[in-house]
């Protein structure tokens, strides 16, 4: 009886530990095969954005150590399309525990036209390395806490580390410690099981449980099996689907005559973004507006918007480069190359709206009045600020990724009549000979609101709080302008 009672003990002891072992899933190997790639479809709506790609390259056993697993990854997003000033591309090779704890890390990235790089080892709780490019120190060493998982920017796959090894149940709360090495920082978030949603995965349907990262706002779609099938980012509208491998070879990252199919909803937002300009311009271009230069003045200023890429965008990454590299990104440097980035915005984009002004203001033999003028130069705010919208979210309205009610949308409508209220002060600086006063003027206001954004990323305000705060400085700036006019037609 007594050993028939011990062999009974065991066999349950058996059972207990190989449940353990299979709930934990603490080897890789058991939730991703070796050799097997898996491809992740990023987009917004129906617009493609880029792919990722991941490869278990191979495990094997070291000295000292037990298994290491090699995996290859590369990403490629491109968000011009859908209004954002996002293209970069990145490839790593990860080398990691069975349990998908880190080893060492390499990885090359590139963000529209800067590169940089980085090395790395993970040991003892220390993340110690070398980069080279533009926001990163030639040297580092980061204590992390046991158990930190690295998630770097784009690499999805990297995440099912993070998933493979909880047990998910609905209402529970996971903390976890994510390393990020293209930003040379940890992150400690906390995982929230939310609930479960059936997610097509090819032609069939894929019942996940749906887990919120509080701090940086993504859901993860993990499905039974713990493979991760689909992330979202609800602020921006990108959803990153695991594709089936029967899809993996004929997906393209273009959809042909996408903008031929979406074009009635562009032109939709296009006029939308042309009629509330127009309203504006009416109130400070009264009298005027029937002028054929005033509509030159529009045309060339839209027109100009165009050398914020060519001009600004490069101009910007480079400084931005020379202050990191001098300083370094983190604590105030950041804030700092926050402040240069917005300062070259400001001032470059004031220029572009004043310059089609003075021009016509300087051919003239007769000079015209100030008021014409105002309306001169409001009509030069009216032509980037509309063309600047049209060009940043009329992808992303196309798409379906945002509504006529929203946040993006409501955030391009009162940067047009900023656009409009400082192109007025232009104009009136250029009628009263004072160029370079006004242009300054406008250059700090405009640089001001380029920076409140550095406290949206740093988490200190959310969306909607940052755009109370711009509508009502944009306001203030356009009842200054129209303030200013009243004030000449009382003369």
């Amino acid at each position: 009886m007594a050993v028939r009672s011990q062999i009974i003990r065991f066999i349950l002891l058996l059972i207990i530990v190989f449940t353990i072992t299979a709930d934990g899933a603490t080897d890789i190997r058991t939730h991703w095969q070796e050799g097997e790639t898996r491809t992740y479809h990023f987009r917004m709506g129906i617009q493609s954005l880029g792919m990722h790609t991941a490869r278990f390259v191979e495990a094997k056993e070291a000295p000292g150590i037990g298994v290491i697993c090699l995996f290859e990854m590369d990403a490629n997003l491109d968000m011009t399309s859908v209004g954002h000033d996002i293209k970069t591309e990145r490839t790593c090779s990860l080398f990691c525990t069975a349990a998908g704890l880190p080893l060492r890390y390499v990885a090359d990235y590139k963000v529209g036209t800067s590169a940089y790089s980085i090395e790395a080892v993970i040991q003892q709780g220390v993340f110690k390395g070398s980069a080279d490019g533009i926001g990163l120190d030639s040297t580092f060493e980061i204590i992390i806490p046991p158990e930190t998982y690295l998630c770097d920017n784009d690499f999805i796959a990297q995440w099912q580390m993070v998933f493979a090894n909880l047990d998910l149940q609905l209402g529970d709360t996971h903390s976890v410690d994510i390393l990020i090495p293209e930003d040379i920082r940890r992150v400690p978030l906390s995982l929230v099981v939310i609930g479960t949603e059936l997610v097509a995965v090819g032609n069939e349907s894929v019942l996940c449980t749906v887990v919120k990262a509080e701090r940086i706002n993504y859901r993860f779609y993990v499905g039974p099996d713990r493979k991760l099938h689909r992330v979202v980012e609800p602020r921006q509208g990108l959803v990153i689907d695991l594709m089936p491998s029967s899809e993996t070879d004929t997906e393209t990252s273009a959809q042909a005559g996408t903008f031929w199919r979406t074009f009635p909803r562009r032109a939709l937002i296009w006029t939308v973004y042309a009629v509330w300009g127009l309203i504006f311009l009416a109130f400070l271009g009264k009298d005027g507006i029937s002028r054929f230069d005033l509509w030159a003045v529009l045309a060339v200023a839209g027109a100009a918007f165009g050398l914020v890429f060519v001009v600004q965008a490069p101009v910007q990454r480079e400084i931005a480069k020379s202050v990191f590299t001098a300083i370094g990104s983190k604590g105030a440097g950041m804030y700092i190359g926050a402040f240069v980035t917005a300062l070259v915005s400001g001032t470059f984009q004031e220029a572009l709206k004043i310059a089609p002004t003075w021009l016509n203001w300087y051919r003239l033999e007769q000079k015209p009045n100030l008021r014409l003028m105002m309306a001169l130069g409001a009509a030069a705010g009216a032509g980037f600020g509309v063309v600047e919208a049209c060009w940043l979210t009329g992808g992303a309205f196309a798409a379906g990724h945002v509504g006529l009610v929203s946040p993006v949308i409501w955030e391009r409508l009162i940067t047009i009549f900023f656009h409009v209220g400082t192109g007025a002060l232009l104009g009136y600086g250029v009628g009263r000979r004072q160029l370079w006063q006004y242009w300054l003027l406008t250059a700090v206001l405009h640089t001001f609101a380029s920076f409140l954004v550095v406290f949206l990323m740093q988490g200190f305000v959310d969306t909607i709080i940052l755009l109370s705060f711009r509508t009502i400085f944009y306001l203030a700036v356009l009842f200054i302008a129209m303030g200013v006019l009243r004030k000449i037609q009382r003369r």
